[in-house]
C-alpha cells in the first residue's frame, strides 16, 4: 500500500497537471469562444480597470472618455461587449468602442445608450426591421422599405448609427478655372468633403515631417464616393537623408482622378501629429472639413486661420502656453459686432440662413489654459464665423468647417448627438440602428458587437473606451455613468478550424 507521503505526492502531481492543463486551455481556447466578466470588486487579469483616475469616482465615469484594456490569450475575430450601468439624467449618449488605428487614435464606436432616441420612442410612431428603427412624428410611412424607396427631404431626417445613401446634388454648381490654395498648416489627420461636376479631382498636399517623435511617419490618403473607397495613396517615410545626413522633412502627395461622376467625394488623410500639411492646392472650389480642424502652430503663416461652421457647439484646445486666446463667434449674415473683423479676413457675408433656436448674438470662447478642452455653452446659429486670435489650436464640433463662405457646403444628413433637438431643428423622421437598453432593477443593460480582425492589439491587449460626449470631470458636479459590470464574449476559430486553415495554407 502507498504510504501517506506517496499519496500526497500523487495528489500534488495530479493537481499540478490539472492546473497546467487548465492554463493551457485558457491560453489556447480550443473551442474558439471564451467569456470574461468583471464587476471591479475583485482582481481580474483580463479586463483592466477603468482609467484615467481623474475621470473616475470609484466605478462612476465623470469625464469623457474612459478606457479599459482587454487582455486576450490569442487572436479572436469578434467581441460582444455587454455593459451593466446606471445613468444620471444629464447624460444624453453613451457609446463604446475598440481601438482600430493606434497612429491616428481611431476607435470603432457602437451605440450603448441614447436618451434622445429613448425619449422619442415613447412619443413618436415606431417602425422596426431587426435593429433598424424608423421614428415618425406623424405616421406617413407604413414600412421602412417605403421610407427608403421614397424618402422625404433630407432636412427633415436625422440619423443615428445608420448610413442612408444620400445622392446630394449642389444646385447651380459650376466648376471653376481658378486654382485654390489653403495655406493654413494643419496638424495630423483630417477629413473633408469636396464636390465635382465635369472636372478632375485634383489635390496636392505639401507635407512637412517635424521629426519630433521616433519611428516612421507614413501618410495615407483615401478617396470615397458614396461611402465606398475608390482610390488610395500612401506616402511612406523612407528615412531618406540629404548629403549632410539630415532627414528630409518635406514630402508631396498628389491625388488626381479623371472621369468621375458628379457628386460629393470624401477625402481622408491619416497621419500622426508629427505630420503637418503645410498647404493644400486644388482646382475644387468646395472644401468642407468634417468635425475638426487642427491648426498647426505656424506663426510665420499669416493667412486663413478663421473658419466657417454649421456646428451646434464647438470645442477648442491648445497644447501651447503661448497660444491662449479668445475666439469670437459671429453669426451669419454678419451685422453689427464683428463686421469689420470679418471683412478684414475676407469672409464675405454671402449666405443668409435661418437662425437655429433663435440664437443671433455674437459670443466668445476663451481658451485660458493649455491641455484643457473648452466648449461653447449655448446653441450656435445655423452658420457661424470663428474669428481666431492665434494659430496652434484644435477646433472641433458636430458639423463642418471651411476657410471661407464660398468654400462651405453641407452634403450631410443631420446626425443625432448630444445637441440634437427634433422640435427646434424641424426634424420629423429619425432612422437609426439602435436597440434600447434592457432593465434589471435600477440597472440598464446594453450590448455592442465589434469586429476584432482589423482592431489594434499590442502586447496581447485590445483598448476599449466608453464615450459619454459632453461629460467633463472638471465641472465637479459628479454627474456621469456608473458601471456595474463589463462582460466580454470573444469568438474566433476553434482548434479544428485552425488546423484546417494551416493545412490549406491560410493563417
Amino acid at each position: 500500500m502507498l504510504n501517506f507521503r506517496n499519496k500526497l505526492r500523487i495528489v500534488w502531481i495530479t493537481a499540478l497537471i490539472i492546473a497546467v492543463f487548465w492554463l493551457v486551455w485558457l491560453a489556447v481556447v480550443p473551442g474558439g469562444k471564451i467569456t470574461y466578466i468583471t464587476d471591479f470588486k475583485s482582481f481580474n487579469d483580463f479586463i483592466g480597470r477603468l482609467t484615467p483616475a481623474e475621470r473616475m469616482i470609484g466605478n462612476k465615469i465623470i469625464g469623457d472618455p474612459a478606457y479599459f484594456s482587454l487582455r486576450v490569450p490569442r487572436r479572436f475575430t469578434s467581441a460582444k461587449v455587454t455593459l451593466k450601468y446606471q445613468v444620471d439624467d444629464s447624460v444624453p449618449i453613451i457609446e463604446a468602442g475598440v481601438l482600430q488605428d493606434q497612429r491616428t487614435w481611431q476607435y470603432n464606436l457602437q451605440p450603448i445608450y441614447n436618451a434622445k432616441i429613448n425619449e422619442l420612442l415613447g412619443k413618436w410612431n415606431v417602425l422596426r426591421d431587426g435593429n433598424t428603427i424608423l421614428l415618425q412624428r406623424q405616421k406617413n410611412f407604413s414600412s421602412i422599405a417605403d421610407f427608403l424607396k421614397n424618402p422625404p427631404p433630407t432636412e427633415k431626417i436625422a440619423l443615428y448609427n445608420y448610413d442612408l445613401k444620400n445622392k446630394f446634388v449642389l444646385p447651380g454648381y459650376q466648376p471653376t478655372n481658378n486654382l485654390t490654395t489653403l495655406c493654413r498648416p494643419l496638424q495630423g489627420s483630417f477629413q473633408f468633403y469636396t464636390y465635382l461636376k465635369n472636372e478632375n479631382l485634383s489635390f496636392d498636399f505639401f507635407i512637412e515631417d517635424l521629426n519630433q517623435n521616433s519611428g516612421a511617419d507614413p501618410v495615407d490618403a483615401q478617396i470615397y464616393y458614396q461611402d465606398q473607397e475608390i482610390s488610395a495613396e500612401n506616402l511612406v517615410d523612407d528615412g531618406f537623408a540629404d548629403d549632410s545626413g539630415k532627414n528630409i522633412t518635406w514630402r508631396h502627395l498628389r491625388l488626381d482622378l479623371a472621369n468621375l461622376p458628379e457628386g460629393v467625394y470624401k477625402i481622408a488623410l491619416s497621419a500622426d501629429n508629427d505630420i503637418v500639411t503645410r498647404s493644400i492646392t486644388t482646382w475644387q472650389s468646395k472644401i468642407a472639413f468634417i468635425n475638426k480642424v487642427n491648426l498647426a502652430a505656424a506663426p510665420e503663416v499669416s493667412c486663413g486661420r478663421n473658419l466657417i461652421t454649421n456646428s451646434h457647439q464647438i470645442q477648442a484646445q491648445t497644447v501651447h502656453a503661448d497660444k491662449l486666446q479668445t475666439i469670437k463667434i459671429v453669426p451669419s449674415p454678419f451685422q453689427g459686432e464683428g463686421q469689420d473683423e470679418v471683412k478684414n479676413n475676407n469672409l464675405t457675408p454671402t449666405l443668409s440662413l435661418v437662425r437655429r433656436g433663435g440664437q443671433a448674438a455674437s459670443t466668445t470662447l476663451a481658451i485660458t489654459e493649455p491641455f484643457t478642452q473648452f466648449s461653447t455653452t449655448s446653441t450656435l446659429p445655423a452658420l457661424s464665423n470663428l474669428i481666431l486670435q492665434n494659430d496652434g489650436v484644435a477646433i472641433s464640433g458636430d458639423g463642418l468647417f471651411s476657410f471661407g463662405v464660398d468654400q462651405f457646403f453641407n452634403p450631410t444628413i443631420r446626425k443625432i448627438d448630444a445637441n440634437f433637438s427634433a422640435d427646434k431643428e424641424g426634424i420629423d423622421y429619425v432612422l437609426a440602428n439602435y436597440v434600447a437598453p434592457a432593465h434589471d432593477g435600477h440597472w440598464m443593460i446594453s450590448t455592442a458587437e465589434f469586429d476584432l480582425q482589423n482592431a489594434y492589439r499590442q502586447w496581447n491587449k485590445h483598448s476599449f473606451l466608453i464615450s459619454v460626449p459632453g461629460l467633463k470631470a472638471e465641472t465637479g458636479n459628479g454627474a456621469g455613468v456608473t458601471i456595474g459590470e463589463i462582460k466580454v464574449e470573444l469568438s474566433g476559430t476553434n482548434f479544428f478550424e485552425k488546423i484546417k486553415n494551416i493545412l490549406s495554407g491560410n493563417k
